[in-house]
């Protein structure tokens, strides 16, 4: 990960107790805390450190305490957050034939009905956010705050949008398919079978629920100075998708300029037809 205002690649670094990470100004191409010096950040992340997944409904639960004590004795100050925006999906690896049944939970958005989406479980309310959703992240936020751990906290995930070139459709169990929704909310405008309207500019209908999603992140998590936000996880690269993320960064941006704390905002790289060159012209401060 680097200061995308520099573009030289490096990882980034860490320390709770000296405020927010931020690009440097004495070299542009490095992230500082408090302390003015370049800070070095090192660390790992799995699928599964924020919602519990697996192939059983439920998913068996996640060993948090091993898995930040795992953080704490390789000597980690860095760890991601992932995200999963569905409840659920057949994992058809587009690298493999192998095809997993992955369950996700708690979801993002409360599941209030009526009626069932395409699990069979009731349908979402996209203007409900899940509190034990949040009260989750809090919690492990906090948990890596006082270990001195920076998490970058992923927003949205480009895997559960379209098949990625497996055999199966990810999209067909998202809250924003309009068989899962009690919203009346399309997320497949040109009825395509996945969902990467959602993620771009163009024929976008669910952008306002994104940006109350973030929103109600970032006033859960504003206090902290150990969060990084990134906009989402290998989304396909197109110029609508682009738009999209440097949308999202601006309305991130502009939505805690007006809060006590200002933390790093990141854009990834896309998969596939992902482009150095769209993440250097980025308004990011950071890019991996």
């Amino acid at each position: 990960i680097c200061s995308a205002t520099g573009r030289m690649y490096m990882t980034l670094g860490i320390s709770n107790s000296r405020g927010s990470l931020r690009v440097s100004t004495e070299n542009p191409r490095y992230l500082t805390d408090n302390s003015g010096k370049a800070i070095y950040l090192a660390g790992f992340h799995t699928w599964y450190n924020i919602q519990d997944g697996g192939p059983t409904d439920p998913p068996g639960t996640f060993d948090w305490d091993e898995y930040l004590n795992a953080l704490i004795s390789y000597g980690c100050n860095f760890t991601k957050l992932w995200a999963s925006m569905e409840t659920g999906q057949l994992w058809a690896d587009p690298f493999s034939d192998v095809a997993n049944p992955q369950y996700f939970s708690p979801p993002r958005y409360e599941r209030t009905g009526p009626g069932n989406a395409a699990d069979g479980k009731l349908k979402f309310d996209l203007a409900q956010i899940n509190t034990t959703f949040l009260d989750r992240l809090y919690q492990r936020v906090t948990a890596c705050a006082k270990n001195n751990i920076y998490v970058v906290v992923q927003l949205f995930q480009g895997w559960q949008i379209e098949d990625k070139g497996g055999a199966d459709q990810p999209f067909d169990y998202h809250p924003y398919n309009s068989a899962n929704n009690i919203n009346s909310i399309d997320g497949d405008q040109n009825n395509d079978g996945d969902g990467t309207e959602t993620h771009t500019d163009s024929s976008n209908v669910v952008q306002t629920y994104q940006e109350d999603l973030v929103e109600v992140i970032i006033d859960r998590l504003n206090s902290f100075d150990n969060v990084i936000w990134e906009i989402s996880n290998e989304d396909t690269g197109s110029q609508n998708n682009t738009d999209w993320q440097e949308t999202m960064i601006s309305h991130i941006a502009t939505y805690e300029a007006g809060k006590p704390k200002q933390h790093l905002i990141g854009r990834t790289v896309c998969y596939p037809s992902g482009s150095n060159s769209d993440l250097n012209a980025s308004a990011a401060s950071w890019v991996s």
